[in-house]
């Protein structure tokens, strides 16, 4: 999408009176101006955001930028950083790093102490391509939407790293590297959290909706969960990260890579890497937490795989406490490849198929003429060269593998005796495998290392 920009710059030379008149008049008529509103110091840049309009674009030097001076949001908080106004769908407000051309490094905004780094109080902002360093907080959204966080690093932070708080919905979180958090309160310390706990809904509204996390890197040294979804959130996406578990503290019972206890949330294509940890008690623990349908209703897992290093014990999914319902998880691979998905207070709270409302159409398939998808298994899951499809029953079977981005690579036949397909040659990363037999397909995913 092509956005107006309403250029904001810095005066870098004297000009007459008629020549400032002729200049503010070129600016008015011309709708796309090249030059770059680009500011160097970290006072501009708050001076800039304080008096943001629909459509500007604020450009962030390469370089550090380290201050211990701070002002009021519009809530009262004292921060390094706010922005208030509103943008709109054809003119957001951009705050974004110019790229060094040397080294590719984005800018780095550093401070300490007890301070919130950054508050958005205003719908319609792209924040993207810089580093928050350090600080009591890294990013908070109140009674922000449809914001973008893009090709963010926040790491070094006090408490937690990203927090979409009080009414902020439809935003997405993408491409960003969350880590070093929970420095000074490690039972605080989650990588991104979602909403707020029943206990502040009297002063954060609870209803933080249809927020979407992308692609994204979570750990290490998150001291609390990687992703903390609270009751009273609604259609939560959390879809193609990583996530690594090594230093979570196991404080404030931060003990899985996601706590979930909102509705309507999809958790699907992500890798969960345990990486050595000895305090990882699950890989996502859900729960319902308050009444009604926003807390432990309707939530999926799917197409995940959990790295558990050697330790077979660790359940893939832990009901924590409430009596959640229509809780499916489903086609999520292990490894080890054991059968401990779930604890024995789980079972009976799990639906081990694709629910009708599930955010990806279920597959059209029919037990009785080819097998269940929960007894075909991928393995080895990761793979370096050959993957084996485990339980296959039925010859014929026509397989597609499918690249992130859509596109068929490779196609063949399966047969009973011949169940491995040769994957050495496929660039590292993440696939999908599509089984077919007539009428009836299966999907499953599996990483190439």
């Amino acid at each position: 999408m092509n956005y107006q920009s309403n250029i904001i710059t810095k005066n870098r030379a004297t000009h007459t009176g008629s020549e400032v008149v002729k200049l503010l008049l070129f600016a008015l008529i011309t709708l796309n101006l090249n030059a770059q509103n680009t500011y160097s110091d970290i006072n501009d840049i708050r001076n800039a955001m304080a008096n943001a309009k629909p459509g500007d674009e604020i450009i962030i030097a390469p370089g550090t930028y380290t201050s211990q001076s701070g002002i009021k949001d519009a809530n009262g908080n004292f921060v390094q950083l706010t922005g208030g106004t509103n943008g709109d769908k054809d003119n957001p407000i951009i705050l974004r790093g110019a790229i060094d051309p040397q080294t590719g490094d984005k800018p780095t905004l550093t401070m300490s102490g007890s301070k919130l780094f950054m508050t958005i109080t205003g719908d319609y902002w792209i924040l993207k391509d810089f580093n928050i360093h350090g600080a009591k907080k890294g990013i908070i959204l109140d009674d922000a939407n449809h914001c973008q966080l893009i090709n963010l690093e926040v790491h070094d932070i006090g408490e937690e790293a990203i927090h979409l708080r009080s009414n902020s919905s439809h935003n997405l979180i993408q491409n960003c590297n969350v880590h070093d958090t929970g420095i000074t309160n490690s039972g605080i310390g989650e990588g991104i959290y979602i909403g707020t706990d029943r206990k502040n809904h009297n002063k954060y509204a609870p209803n933080c909706d249809n927020n979407t996390i992308d692609n994204c890197h979570i750990g290490p040294f998150v001291r609390a969960e990687g992703i903390d979804i609270k009751e009273g959130t609604q259609n939560t996406i959390v879809r193609n990260c990583t996530f690594d578990a090594k230093g979570i503290s196991g404080q404030n019972s931060a003990d899985a890579f996601i706590d979930l206890k909102g509705s309507m949330a999809f958790i699907y294509n992500n890798t969960f890497n345990r990486n050595g940890s000895t305090v990882l008690s699950s890989g996502i623990d859900f729960q319902k937490r308050i009444e009604g349908n926003t807390s432990g209703y309707r939530n999926a897992i799917f197409n995940n795989t959990f790295n558990f290093d050697n330790v077979s014990n660790i359940p893939t999914a832990r009901k924590k406490g409430g009596d959640v319902t229509e809780m499916h998880i489903w086609d999520n691979t292990r490894g080890p490849d054991t059968d401990n998905n779930f604890d024995n207070n789980s079972n009976k709270f799990v639906n081990q198929f694709c629910p009708s409302w599930n955010i990806v159409k279920c597959s059209t398939l029919s037990v009785n003429t080819f097998e269940n998808s929960l007894s075909l298994t991928l393995y080895p899951n990761p793979t370096t060269a050959k993957l084996k499809i485990i339980g296959l029953k039925q010859n014929e079977v026509k397989f597609t593998i499918y690249n992130i981005l859509g596109q068929a690579i490779r196609k063949g036949i399966l047969q009973t005796n011949n169940v491995a397909i040769n994957v050495s040659e496929l660039q590292n990363g993440l696939y999908i495998i599509t089984l077919e037999k007539g009428n009836d397909t299966i999907s499953k995913k599996f990483h190439k290392i």
